[in-house]
């Protein structure tokens, strides 16, 4: 399971008098064992408290079903993808003959308004369950793309010196011999063959002190989205380092349809996502966000038309 239902911030339960004061605003849903309360994608979305029975969350990542939480009496649901206005992020079914209360809307954001023991609750749990989502999506979409990509890739882009260097000596060693600026082909899928990798490295980049952990995800979750982008076409991507003043830039691009301006604005929110059902958890782009952004006091940018996306990290020399 993805959460720990023991946890009492994520999982807190509204007292007897908080339920009773709440059935006035809402009605009362009845559900059988296998009954859908909502689905993964869902746009129209409504706040939920299970007043009987339990209701099952799950969450669809890649092929496999991870189980969330497991709903009980006063217990609620649903208010994520109320104040954020995405679609519902994860699955809810009735795992035992249930009883549930649904508020719309307009109606549960006067509650939050007007009633502040209920909303004290409820603010509280989604900040923490906002958090925790996060965090344990952040490792399953990890886990997800390395299945892709070269582990060794993303350790040259954390060591981009270095990586140029070797680069270098292997250019005046041999020419001719234009697979270094390619994936080892070993290490790749069929799927992954379809594209041309170039690596354009400054030599005189220098190291830098930064998280290289966090930076994996950053290399990873952005390249992934560039195989995604010119998926089933014969596309190429680049992936270029160089000196800007006090940082280093690193630039991901790719020859896709490229990103709509309408879109563009909001790639970096969190639970936004272009892509299927069970295909992305719309988290991705945010995690890069907070890693460059808020750990590394970095900058990253988007620049995009057709036939040329491009993803720019910036990183400051020295990490304050």
């Amino acid at each position: 399971m993805l959460h720990d239902p023991n946890q009492m911030t994520l999982f807190p339960k509204l007292p007897d008098d908080a339920l009773d004061e709440m059935k006035q605003f809402g009605k009362e849903i009845q559900l059988n064992v296998g009954d859908v309360l909502f689905s993964e994608g869902d746009s129209k979305y409504h706040f939920y408290v299970v007043l009987e029975g339990e209701v099952e969350i799950t969450k669809q990542v890649g092929a496999e079903t991870k189980v969330l939480a497991i709903h009980r009496r006063g217990e609620f649901m649903g208010e994520l993808s109320m104040l954020t206005g995405s679609g519902a992020i994860a699955n809810a079914h009735a795992i035992a003959p249930s009883r549930v209360l649904q508020i719309d809307v307009e109606t549960f954001r006067h509650l939050l308004i007007e009633c502040s023991p209920i909303a004290g609750v409820i603010l509280t749990a989604m900040a923490g369950r906002t958090k925790d989502v996060e965090a344990q999506l952040r490792q399953q979409e990890k886990m997800a793309a390395l299945g892709k990509m070269s582990a060794g890739l993303a350790h040259e882009l954390n060591n981009p010196g270095a990586a140029a260097q070797r680069a270098a000596s292997q250019l005046r060693k041999n020419f001719q011999n234009l697979q270094t600026q390619a994936l080892q082909l070993n290490l790749l899928s069929k799927e992954q063959l379809k594209f041309i990798l170039t690596r354009e490295y400054d030599c005189e980049v220098p190291l830098i002190s930064a998280y290289g952990r966090e930076l994996n995800q950053v290399w990873t979750n952005l390249i992934d989205n560039a195989i995604d982008a010119i998926h089933e076409q014969n596309g190429q991507i680049w992936i270029r380092t160089s000196c800007e003043s006090d940082f280093l830039l690193v630039e991901i691009a790719d020859n896709g349809p490229g990103i709509p301006p309408e879109v563009r604005s909001h790639i970096f929110e969190p639970f936004f996502t272009t892509k299927g059902v069970g295909e992305g958890t719309g988290l991705g782009l945010h995690i890069v966000y907070r890693i460059v952004v808020e750990q590394h006091q970095g900058d990253i940018r988007v620049l995009s038309q057709p036939g040329d996306t491009r993803f720019q990290v910036r990183l400051p020399m020295s990490l304050s």
